[in-house]
């Protein structure tokens, strides 16, 4: 569905570069008609610019209220509108009073095509999004060319018009594609900055107030609460975390978490940012045992798990790693899981998975 969305935006801006070069390439041939110096082409120019802007400025409301799609299918038919307006105006007050609603169209839809592609499609597509824009520029005065060498002028104005309703048509029946949310990801998955979620709890009303999550190809927005968070995605996959879990373990191990941390804070008195010595940790089923050397001392501590099954393990820790897991996982029992000495230690709750910790082990300086 996006991938249909992107050469319909192309096509809407190739329509926005071809009224662009009309007036230039059929001012020649209709200021004598309408009986006005060749000057009066600066005058409608104008008329033109000033509506681009007022309708630019105004962009950023009119997208909010009604989306980009809706916004470029209006543009381009009130595009459509004054060229037709254009084609059957015999009076240089009649191009005026049209060309009101010829810069009004073309405004909006540059500034809101603009937007939409820079926050959900990669740079490149800004390249080719403009380069759609001199397609459209180049081949106006082409068609012009053709017409004044046959029907005139109006003719001319009457192609391109049609040109721009054919296109109006279609950006009505592209509506559906212009949703953001899962159906601009496609269903893919999507990785946000860090920073994002402790900005969002701090908003949060609580455990049940819901939260909207809407993503695109380069940015996530969070609304909960009345509040609005937007993050920039991170580029690629991430991390493929599943396929270093341990599926499988030799001693699994259930211990009070209060007992084994007020173990860990004894053992790491003697460890200092210069000192880094690993802690030892024997898993037995009447005991675990936690030593610990260094020169400021030697710590042999010792307290009794809950239940133990399996193999008894030796297995080094970094006292900090180990210490994180066991604080943030809030829990008054815990379940290790350990397949060897030197495979990462799954720290769970004691009952299902609502978390898993992975403590990767350290080597001890006789291991091989």
């Amino acid at each position: 569905m996006v991938s249909l969305l992107l050469p319909i935006i192309y096509t809407a801006f190739i329509s926005l570069g071809l009224p662009d070069s009309l007036l230039g390439s059929a001012w020649p041939s209709m200021y004598p008609a309408l009986g006005v110096p060749v000057s009066y082409a600066g005058l409608i120019s104008m008329i033109i610019s000033f509506g681009t802007i007022v309708s630019s400025l105004n962009s950023d409301r009119l997208t909010r209220a009604l989306g980009t799609g809706r916004v470029t299918a209006l543009s381009v038919g009130m595009t459509a509108a004054a060229l037709f307006g254009f084609s059957v105006s015999g009076r240089f007050w009649m191009l005026c009073l049209w060309a009101v609603p010829y810069g009004l169209g073309a405004g909006s839809v540059d500034a809101a095509l603009n937007n939409y592609v820079a926050l959900h499609y990669k740079s490149r597509h800004m390249s080719w999004l403009h380069c759609m824009w001199g397609v459209g520029a180049s081949l106006g005065p082409v068609i012009m060319g053709q017409a004044l060498a046959g029907s005139g002028w109006q003719g001319g104005y009457r192609i391109i018009g049609i040109l721009q309703v054919v296109l109006t048509v279609v950006l009505l029946f592209s509506l559906p594609l212009w949703k953001l949310p899962q159906d601009a990801m496609g269903g893919e998955p999507f990785t946000p900055q860090h920073r994002s979620f402790p900005e969002l709890l701090k908003i949060t009303g609580g455990p049940d107030e819901p939260v909207k999550i809407d993503a695109n190809r380069r940015y996530v927005v969070f609304t909960t609460n009345g509040y609005t968070i937007m993050s920039r995605l991170i580029e690629g996959e991430f991390l493929n975390y599943e396929s270093v879990i341990p599926k499988e373990s030799r001693t699994k191990v259930v211990i009070d978490c209060k007992s084994f941390i007020d173990t860990l804070e004894r053992a790491s008195l003697i460890i200092t940012d210069r000192l880094k010595n690993p802690l030892r940790i024997n898993f037995a089923p009447d005991k675990v045992t936690v030593r610990c050397q260094t020169p400021l001392g030697k710590v042999v501590d010792e307290f009794t798990p809950e239940s133990m099954e399996g193999d008894s393990m030796e297995i080094g820790f970094n006292n900090r790693y180990l210490l994180d897991a066991l604080r943030y996982s809030k829990c008054e029992k815990l379940r290790l899981e350990i397949n060897g000495p030197l495979s990462p230690v799954k720290v769970l709750p004691v009952e299902g998975e609502d978390f898993i910790y992975l403590v990767l082990p350290v080597r001890f300086k006789n291991e091989g």
